[in-house]
Protein backbone atom coordinates (compact mmCIF):
# COMPACT_ATOMS: atom_id res chain seq x y z
CA UNK A 1 0.00 0.00 0.00
CA UNK A 2 3.02 2.13 -0.69
CA UNK A 3 4.16 2.87 2.48
CA UNK A 4 0.68 3.56 4.09
CA UNK A 5 1.25 0.84 7.29
CA UNK A 6 3.16 -0.87 9.03
CA UNK A 7 3.91 -3.52 11.39
CA UNK A 8 5.32 -3.99 14.37
CA UNK A 9 7.06 -6.85 15.97
CA UNK A 10 6.92 -5.53 19.42
CA UNK A 11 10.12 -7.27 20.32
CA UNK A 12 12.88 -5.65 22.13
CA UNK A 13 16.02 -7.18 20.79
CA UNK A 14 18.41 -5.86 23.17
CA UNK A 15 17.97 -4.75 26.63
CA UNK A 16 21.45 -4.33 28.50
CA UNK A 17 21.40 -4.38 31.91
CA UNK A 18 24.55 -2.65 34.38
CA UNK A 19 25.92 -5.12 37.07
CA UNK A 20 23.24 -4.32 39.72
CA UNK A 21 20.86 -5.86 37.50
CA UNK A 22 18.25 -2.91 38.08
CA UNK A 23 20.23 -0.16 35.89
CA UNK A 24 19.47 -0.17 32.31
CA UNK A 25 22.92 0.71 30.28
CA UNK A 26 22.27 3.12 27.72
CA UNK A 27 21.77 1.65 23.75
CA UNK A 28 21.34 3.71 20.96
CA UNK A 29 20.82 5.25 17.46
CA UNK A 30 20.83 1.73 15.96
CA UNK A 31 21.94 1.06 12.82
CA UNK A 32 21.40 -1.86 9.88
CA UNK A 33 23.76 -2.85 7.84
CA UNK A 34 23.29 -5.80 5.56
CA UNK A 35 25.02 -7.52 2.72
CA UNK A 36 22.58 -9.58 -0.15
CA UNK A 37 26.08 -11.50 -1.45
CA UNK A 38 26.12 -13.41 2.06
CA UNK A 39 22.63 -12.70 3.35
CA UNK A 40 24.09 -11.21 6.19
CA UNK A 41 22.44 -8.21 8.40
CA UNK A 42 24.62 -6.80 11.08
CA UNK A 43 22.49 -4.65 13.76
CA UNK A 44 25.00 -2.29 15.05
CA UNK A 45 24.82 -0.34 18.48
CA UNK A 46 26.05 2.51 20.64
CA UNK A 47 26.43 1.81 24.06
CA UNK A 48 27.62 3.57 26.96
CA UNK A 49 27.60 1.81 30.59
CA UNK A 50 25.78 3.33 33.51
CA UNK A 51 27.70 2.18 36.50
CA UNK A 52 30.09 4.64 36.63
CA UNK A 53 33.22 3.17 34.68
CA UNK A 54 32.49 5.15 31.39
CA UNK A 55 32.77 1.93 29.53
CA UNK A 56 31.62 2.62 25.91
CA UNK A 57 31.79 1.51 22.22
CA UNK A 58 29.75 0.20 19.13
CA UNK A 59 29.03 -3.31 20.00
CA UNK A 60 27.79 -5.64 16.33
CA UNK A 61 25.87 -8.46 16.09
CA UNK A 62 24.76 -10.30 13.15
CA UNK A 63 21.65 -12.55 11.61
CA UNK A 64 22.02 -14.88 8.38
CA UNK A 65 18.94 -15.55 6.28
CA UNK A 66 19.62 -19.25 6.66
CA UNK A 67 18.04 -19.40 9.73
CA UNK A 68 16.93 -15.86 11.03
CA UNK A 69 18.69 -16.38 14.06
CA UNK A 70 21.07 -13.75 15.47
CA UNK A 71 24.01 -14.39 16.57
CA UNK A 72 27.57 -12.46 18.61
CA UNK A 73 31.40 -14.30 18.72
CA UNK A 74 29.94 -16.89 21.21
CA UNK A 75 27.37 -18.21 19.36
CA UNK A 76 23.30 -17.82 19.35
CA UNK A 77 22.00 -14.06 20.50
CA UNK A 78 19.63 -14.04 23.76
CA UNK A 79 16.96 -11.72 21.92
CA UNK A 80 16.07 -9.27 25.18
CA UNK A 81 19.28 -9.90 26.23
CA UNK A 82 22.63 -7.69 27.03
CA UNK A 83 25.44 -7.30 24.71
CA UNK A 84 28.46 -9.69 26.43
CA UNK A 85 27.91 -12.05 23.44
CA UNK A 86 28.70 -9.26 20.66
CA UNK A 87 31.40 -8.20 18.57
CA UNK A 88 32.91 -4.84 19.85
CA UNK A 89 34.29 -2.21 17.41
CA UNK A 90 35.95 0.39 19.42
CA UNK A 91 38.84 -0.11 17.05
CA UNK A 92 37.25 2.68 15.09
CA UNK A 93 38.07 5.16 17.49
CA UNK A 94 41.19 7.61 15.63
CA UNK A 95 44.04 8.10 18.18
CA UNK A 96 43.64 11.07 20.26
CA UNK A 97 40.07 11.40 20.14
CA UNK A 98 37.71 10.34 23.25
CA UNK A 99 35.23 7.88 22.00
CA UNK A 100 32.87 6.54 19.01
CA UNK A 101 30.01 8.91 19.92
CA UNK A 102 26.05 7.97 18.36
CA UNK A 103 24.88 6.86 15.32
CA UNK A 104 26.47 4.57 13.51
CA UNK A 105 23.75 4.47 10.23
CA UNK A 106 22.62 1.91 7.70
CA UNK A 107 25.12 0.73 5.89
CA UNK A 108 25.16 -0.28 2.36
CA UNK A 109 27.18 -3.15 -0.02
CA UNK A 110 29.71 -1.17 -2.34
CA UNK A 111 30.46 -1.92 -5.97
CA UNK A 112 33.42 -4.03 -4.71
CA UNK A 113 31.13 -6.24 -2.91
CA UNK A 114 32.50 -5.00 0.08
CA UNK A 115 30.04 -3.74 3.29
CA UNK A 116 30.80 -0.41 4.86
CA UNK A 117 28.77 2.00 7.28
CA UNK A 118 29.44 5.22 8.56
CA UNK A 119 30.13 6.15 12.16
CA UNK A 120 31.22 9.31 14.09
CA UNK A 121 33.51 10.48 17.39
CA UNK A 122 34.13 13.47 19.86
CA UNK A 123 36.97 14.92 20.44
CA UNK A 124 38.68 14.75 24.27
CA UNK A 125 37.15 18.07 24.91
CA UNK A 126 33.57 16.85 23.86
CA UNK A 127 33.37 20.37 22.16
CA UNK A 128 34.38 18.57 18.06
CA UNK A 129 33.42 16.24 16.51
CA UNK A 130 34.45 13.61 13.50
CA UNK A 131 32.76 11.35 11.25
CA UNK A 132 34.55 8.41 9.72
CA UNK A 133 33.40 5.22 7.13
CA UNK A 134 34.65 1.47 7.96
CA UNK A 135 34.22 -1.44 6.24
CA UNK A 136 32.20 -3.93 7.89
CA UNK A 137 34.05 -7.38 7.67
CA UNK A 138 32.30 -10.91 8.40
CA UNK A 139 34.05 -11.96 11.17
CA UNK A 140 32.96 -9.55 13.01
CA UNK A 141 35.51 -6.92 12.69
CA UNK A 142 35.80 -3.21 11.51
CA UNK A 143 38.52 -1.58 9.06
CA UNK A 144 38.14 1.98 9.09
CA UNK A 145 38.70 3.78 5.74
CA UNK A 146 38.39 7.33 5.91
CA UNK A 147 38.20 9.75 8.89
CA UNK A 148 36.54 13.13 8.25
CA UNK A 149 38.07 15.46 10.70
CA UNK A 150 36.08 18.52 11.73
CA UNK A 151 33.51 20.00 9.52
CA UNK A 152 31.53 23.54 10.74
CA UNK A 153 28.15 22.84 11.71
CA UNK A 154 28.52 19.33 11.99
CA UNK A 155 27.05 17.09 14.50
CA UNK A 156 27.35 13.38 12.73
CA UNK A 157 24.49 10.54 12.88
CA UNK A 158 26.03 9.97 9.93
CA UNK A 159 23.50 7.16 7.61
CA UNK A 160 25.29 6.20 4.10
CA UNK A 161 24.49 4.65 0.55
CA UNK A 162 27.19 3.65 -1.73
CA UNK A 163 26.59 4.97 -5.50
CA UNK A 164 26.45 3.40 -8.69
CA UNK A 165 29.39 5.45 -9.42
CA UNK A 166 31.17 3.57 -6.79
CA UNK A 167 31.17 6.40 -4.49
CA UNK A 168 30.22 6.54 -0.79
CA UNK A 169 27.23 8.73 -0.09
CA UNK A 170 26.85 10.36 3.58
CA UNK A 171 24.29 12.12 5.13
CA UNK A 172 24.61 14.16 8.38
CA UNK A 173 22.81 16.41 10.69
CA UNK A 174 23.34 19.68 11.61
CA UNK A 175 24.92 21.33 14.71
CA UNK A 176 24.21 24.46 15.67
CA UNK A 177 20.79 26.24 14.97
CA UNK A 178 22.01 28.58 11.83
CA UNK A 179 20.69 25.74 9.32
CA UNK A 180 17.97 23.09 9.80
CA UNK A 181 19.20 20.82 6.87
CA UNK A 182 21.28 17.82 5.76
CA UNK A 183 25.02 17.79 4.81
CA UNK A 184 25.83 15.85 2.36
CA UNK A 185 28.97 13.99 1.70
CA UNK A 186 30.69 11.99 -1.09
CA UNK A 187 33.78 9.91 -0.68
CA UNK A 188 35.77 8.07 -2.90
CA UNK A 189 37.24 4.78 -1.77
CA UNK A 190 40.70 2.92 -3.11
CA UNK A 191 41.24 0.25 -0.88
CA UNK A 192 41.67 0.81 2.97
CA UNK A 193 41.70 4.78 1.76
CA UNK A 194 38.53 7.18 1.07
CA UNK A 195 39.14 10.46 -0.12
CA UNK A 196 36.49 13.33 0.10
CA UNK A 197 35.29 14.46 -3.29
CA UNK A 198 32.47 16.67 -2.54
CA UNK A 199 30.09 18.59 0.45
CA UNK A 200 27.27 20.54 0.46
CA UNK A 201 23.89 21.38 2.28
CA UNK A 202 21.05 20.18 0.90
CA UNK A 203 18.20 22.87 2.31
CA UNK A 204 15.83 20.43 0.11
CA UNK A 205 16.02 18.28 3.11
CA UNK A 206 14.77 19.50 6.60
CA UNK A 207 16.24 19.26 9.70
CA UNK A 208 15.67 19.15 13.39
CA UNK A 209 18.89 18.69 14.37
CA UNK A 210 18.38 15.00 14.16
CA UNK A 211 19.50 11.63 12.84
CA UNK A 212 17.63 10.60 9.13
CA UNK A 213 18.01 7.30 7.21
CA UNK A 214 19.18 7.08 3.52
CA UNK A 215 18.78 3.71 1.56
CA UNK A 216 18.93 2.09 -1.87
CA UNK A 217 15.69 0.26 -3.11
CA UNK A 218 16.76 -0.52 -6.58
CA UNK A 219 19.42 0.87 -8.99
CA UNK A 220 22.02 -1.15 -8.23
CA UNK A 221 22.93 -4.65 -9.80
CA UNK A 222 19.39 -5.12 -10.86
CA UNK A 223 19.44 -3.81 -14.24
CA UNK A 224 16.20 -1.61 -12.55
CA UNK A 225 16.06 2.19 -12.30
CA UNK A 226 18.09 3.87 -9.19
CA UNK A 227 15.73 4.49 -6.54
CA UNK A 228 16.76 6.18 -2.88
CA UNK A 229 14.79 6.72 -0.15
CA UNK A 230 15.57 9.44 2.20
CA UNK A 231 13.45 9.07 5.75
CA UNK A 232 13.39 11.59 8.58
CA UNK A 233 11.15 13.99 10.56
CA UNK A 234 10.46 16.79 7.89
CA UNK A 235 10.87 19.61 10.36
CA UNK A 236 13.11 22.01 11.73
CA UNK A 237 11.86 21.85 15.30
CA UNK A 238 10.09 18.78 16.18
CA UNK A 239 11.46 14.90 16.51
CA UNK A 240 8.08 13.72 15.37
CA UNK A 241 6.02 12.79 12.58
CA UNK A 242 8.32 10.14 10.11
CA UNK A 243 8.12 11.21 6.41
CA UNK A 244 10.00 9.63 3.55
CA UNK A 245 11.13 11.18 0.15
CA UNK A 246 12.61 9.34 -2.86
CA UNK A 247 15.10 10.41 -5.77
CA UNK A 248 15.40 8.46 -9.02
CA UNK A 249 18.62 10.44 -9.63
CA UNK A 250 20.96 8.31 -6.71
CA UNK A 251 19.96 12.01 -4.38
CA UNK A 252 21.78 14.41 -6.58
CA UNK A 253 21.29 17.80 -4.75
CA UNK A 254 17.38 19.22 -6.28
CA UNK A 255 16.69 15.73 -6.94
CA UNK A 256 14.25 14.93 -3.67
CA UNK A 257 10.50 13.90 -4.00
CA UNK A 258 8.15 15.99 -1.53
CA UNK A 259 7.78 14.16 1.94
CA UNK A 260 5.08 11.47 2.01
CA UNK A 261 3.63 10.52 5.53
CA UNK A 262 5.32 7.45 7.34
CA UNK A 263 3.58 7.92 10.97
CA UNK A 264 1.52 11.07 11.09
CA UNK A 265 1.44 11.00 14.72
CA UNK A 266 4.56 8.77 15.72
CA UNK A 267 6.82 10.11 18.62
CA UNK A 268 9.59 8.13 16.47
CA UNK A 269 12.59 10.03 16.48
CA UNK A 270 14.80 7.88 14.46
CA UNK A 271 14.60 4.79 12.16
CA UNK A 272 16.92 2.43 9.87
CA UNK A 273 14.58 0.85 7.12
CA UNK A 274 16.46 -2.04 4.63
CA UNK A 275 16.06 -1.70 1.18
CA UNK A 276 17.13 -4.80 0.39
CA UNK A 277 15.14 -7.75 0.88
CA UNK A 278 15.77 -10.29 3.71
CA UNK A 279 14.14 -13.69 4.34
CA UNK A 280 12.24 -11.58 7.31
CA UNK A 281 12.31 -8.07 6.94
CA UNK A 282 14.04 -6.09 9.07
CA UNK A 283 13.25 -2.88 10.84
CA UNK A 284 15.35 -0.75 14.07
CA UNK A 285 14.05 2.43 15.96
CA UNK A 286 14.22 3.98 18.99
CA UNK A 287 12.34 7.37 20.32
CA UNK A 288 13.32 9.75 22.19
Amino acid sequence: DLGKSWTHTGRTLIKDVAPDGVTLNRCANPGISYNPLTGRAWAVISWFARDGSGAFGLKAIYRDDADGKWRGPQGEFAVGGGLANSYNLSNLTQAGWKRILYGPGAGDVGTDGKLYFPFWYDHPQGSEYGTGVARLNDDGSATPVWYGGLFDDIVGEPELVALQNGRIRLGLRQRTIYFYARHILEIEINGDVGTLVAHWIDQGLPDPHCEGSITRLSGKGDGKPSRLVFVNNNSTTERKRLTARISYQEGAKGSWSAPGPLWPDSEVATTDILGQPLSAPVRIEHTG
